[in-house]
């Protein structure tokens, strides 16, 4: 499971990249969220986890997780990547192991991280630089905001953990697929125009 999630997370960009050259980052995305609500919506059906409906806890981490890390976060992703490269995302990627170290393994907690291993993933995400800008000072201003991007999603996972408290992995992630989907229908709906039919059958498997 861990080597295929890998294999996901190696392949994302690389779709991802595709996708938003041969459609509207926002319906690209859109399709992203659909697919997934309909996968978990099966999942949530066939465990019967309908009381997690009538729990009043956490509800707000849950919200605030899908507003982070799906609607923010990877409409931006989806946005930039137009402007820089899939291998560039993927390296820079590295970057969140730092901030979620920084921010919530010592500036925003008690049990505060051992200084090595802040400096560790601040290796990483030097090491990452080098790696596309070996001995160059212009850097893509896109990749910039790319790494910008990535200093929110240690808060969206925090949030994440305190969800889970209360419901199911599943339920959270129904959820977010979810409102995200209706929120970038809504946005698509009146800024952009929808995909044509070959262009969503032309590309199908990578939506999914």
């Amino acid at each position: 499971m861990i080597i295929l999630s890998l294999i996901i997370w190696w392949l994302f960009p690389i779709i991802t990249k595709n996708l938003v050259t041969q459609m509207n980052f926002i319906f690209a995305l859109w399709f992203s969220a659909l697919f997934a609500a309909l996968y978990f919506l099966i999942i949530w059906i066939f465990k019967k986890e309908w009381k997690y409906f009538r729990k009043n806890d956490n509800w707000k981490y849950l919200l605030i997780h899908a507003l982070i890390n799906w609607i923010i976060f990877y409409i931006l992703i989806f946005y930039w990547l137009q402007y820089t490269s899939a291998i560039n995302w993927s390296i820079f990627w590295l970057t969140e192991i730092f901030f979620s170290y920084l921010f919530f393994g010592f500036i925003f907690t008690d049990n505060k991280s051992k200084f090595n291993e802040i400096a560790w993933t601040f290796l990483i995400v030097l090491w990452a630089l080098y790696i596309i800008y070996p001995w160059e000072l212009i850097i893509n201003k896109w990749d910039i905001f790319i790494i910008l991007s990535m200093l929110i999603i240690p808060f969206g996972n925090q949030c994440t953990k305190l969800s889970v408290r209360t419901f199911s992995p599943n339920f959270v992630m129904l959820i977010r697929s979810i409102i995200t989907s209706i929120f970038l229908l809504f946005v698509g709906s009146i800024y952009y125009e929808f995909p044509n039919y070959q262009i969503i059958n032309d590309n199908l498997i990578e939506l999914i």
